[in-house]
């Protein structure tokens, strides 16, 4: 029997670099190729169940068990890139983006963002939009990357306790600004790439808001432990989750 291997980033492309392809049986090495680029096939297998690890320079190391059956097979297989091997981000420009963004950022403030800032407000953003509505933001005070701090109106949070897409979920982490106090957190129940708004109540109400996926890439992706450095919820990281579990495009894209 055959296995065919295809390997893709997050939008189904073929990878065009080298990856290591290491086939086990038993913990005994059967097979170590290096795929050039983007696919293989390993020939000469009985059926069975194998761990398959994929190791590239780019790209998070995959390992995963594959079943081979009595017939030839084939298998895609996307990879998530690793945030520090980004090289280059293309970001829409202020003018492109959609007119919600631009009610809640100003030209001046998403101009001079860092990338990880960007990336983080972009994820974050589309993230609220198909899952609350951006009406439920007034205004963004704080942009930290990984999460921002927003005015949200005096319905949003009778809006969240309502929605069948939340629930609640610790709020112990997410220190409310001076002047204002801890009021509830909510999370949506997605598997990975949740949405999570933290209330704080003080002369208005305000809103902590971050996408939280430590499980990921780790169990979506099947990323192996040691190959996950760094915070998992680095805006690259969750740009990858984003796009290649919930097929929802944040509007830029990591090249590498």
């Amino acid at each position: 029997m055959a296995l065919k291997l295809i390997l893709t980033n997050v939008y189904g492309e073929l990878l065009n670099i080298p990856v290591d392809v290491a086939l086990f049986d038993n913990n005994k090495q059967l097979v170590k190729v290096t795929v050039p680029a983007g696919s293989a096939i390993i020939t000469e297998l009985r059926s069975g169940i194998y761990r398959l690890r994929l190791q590239s320079k780019t790209y998070h190391t995959v390992a995963r068990f594959v079943t081979v059956s009595e017939s030839d097979q084939e298998l895609t297989i996307p990879l998530p890139m690793k945030a520090s091997k980004v090289r280059s981000i293309i970001f829409p420009n202020y003018c492109d983006l959609p007119e919600a963004y631009r009610k809640l950022v100003d030209l001046t403030t998403y101009v001079e963002l860092t990338d990880y800032a960007k990336a983080g407000l972009l994820n974050i953003l589309a993230k609220t939009d198909v899952t609350v509505g951006l009406d439920n933001i007034s205004s963004v005070i704080h942009i930290q990357g990984d999460r921002l701090l927003a005015v949200v109106p005096d319905t949003t949070l009778s809006t969240i306790v309502s929605s069948q897409t939340f629930h609640g979920a610790p709020s112990r982490l997410h220190e409310p600004p001076a002047g204002y106090k801890r009021a509830c957190s909510f999370k949506t129940k997605d598997l990975y790439g949740n949405l999570q708004m933290t209330f704080f109540q003080g002369v208005d109400w305000l809103a902590d808001i971050d996408i939280d996926d430590a499980a990921g890439l780790g169990h979506f992706f099947q990323v192996a432990k040691n190959s996950i450095t760094g915070s998992p919820t680095h805006p690259y990281n969750i740009h990858e989750i984003l796009v290649g579990y919930q097929n929802l495009n944040p509007g830029y894209r990591l090249y590498v």
